[in-house]
């Protein structure tokens, strides 16, 4: 254990203390909710998030996002006790739902705008089953980005309960099984891979190293993809999709704790990092391959990889 390291956390840990004491001190200025011991209670847990946040990114607008943050815990609280009332002011709600809406319809562009909004009513459900349920129930990132979580796992739901109920491929004979991936089909992977690794490598260095180290990537081999050219990922796909490492092989969960960590931590970590990934590219990728006519089909299964990574 080097003792630079040692003074490195106990600098950080200061340095966090003095910030949270800024932002309660900023959030104190609020003039809603009246009651004092509400408006204390807001001013920490937004100050918690607000630090969490800031570990893995700098805000941009600071003041801009400890009001919304505040918002965002305002709006929970309200869940908790309805009598706690909710206005345009205190909270855009209407804002929330469409941009919710819009997710799904961006994730799912054949459903019918009733479809998204039966499915934005059971995300909110979802969280205010956490918040009833959970005395400590916390917020590591901004409310839309959680709740645009949640609504990304229930269309991925839906999506698996559609796939068991019709299958055509186990009917299908021999002769009309699906063929090897094409070359448009190749090119277009590489497209929306060379999507995943800009947006990857965007990520704070605890979620780099993690990902790596879980699913064995080569970061170089991640950098070549993102920064190659149109012409480079049309006559070279095959080869620059293949981003796993040959010295590293992937380690397991446990294998990644060292005995520092439990592994339901080392796993909430994984799946944040992913929440975070996912939330980053998929408008992106979406667009990429909706300009393709096979599309569909590729979309299906990146979007089959992306539920069974969240679901790990």
């Amino acid at each position: 254990m080097e003792e630079s390291d040692l003074l490195a956390i106990n600098k950080g840990y200061k340095a966090e203390l003095r910030i949270k004491k800024q932002v309660v001190e900023e959030c104190l200025k609020f003039e809603y909710p009246p009651r004092e011991d509400l408006k204390v209670e807001l001013a920490k847990s937004t100050a918690i998030s607000f630090v969490w946040m800031a570990r893995t990114r700098t805000p941009s607008n600071p003041k801009y996002q400890i009001e919304s943050l505040y918002k965002d815990h305002y709006f929970l609280l309200h869940l908790k006790d309805e009598s706690i009332r909710l206005t345009a002011r205190t909270y855009d709600y209407q804002g929330l739902w469409q941009r919710l809406k819009s997710l799904i319809l961006k994730i799912n562009p054949k459903w019918n705008p009733d479809e998204a909004d039966d499915t934005v009513g059971d995300a909110l459900k979802v969280l205010v089953t956490k918040v009833k349920s959970k005395n400590d129930f916390s917020l590591y990132s901004s409310l839309p980005s959680y709740l645009g979580a949640i609504c990304m796992n229930l269309c991925f739901a839906h999506y698996r309960e559609e796939k068991k109920k019709t299958n055509p491929l186990k009917t299908l004979p021999k002769e009309y099984a699906p063929a090897a991936v094409t070359e448009e089909q190749l090119i277009m992977l590489a497209e929306v891979n060379q999507v995943v690794a800009a947006d990857f490598l965007g990520l704070d260095e605890g979620c780099k190293k993690l990902l790596l180290s879980h699913y064995g990537w080569d970061q170089e081999k991640v950098a070549t993809l993102k920064d190659a050219s149109n012409d480079e990922l049309k006559t070279n796909a095959q080869t620059l999709i293949q981003v796993s490492s040959k010295d590293e092989k992937p380690k397991t969960l446990v294998q990644l704790t060292n005995g520092k960590e439990k592994e339901t931590t080392i796993r909430q970590r994984k799946n944040r990092c992913l929440t975070a990934l996912s939330l980053k590219s998929i408008p992106t990728v979406v667009e990429i391959l909706n300009n393709y006519d096979q599309g569909i089909e590729i979309k299906k299964m990146l979007e089959q990889r992306l539920r069974d990574k969240i679901a790990k």
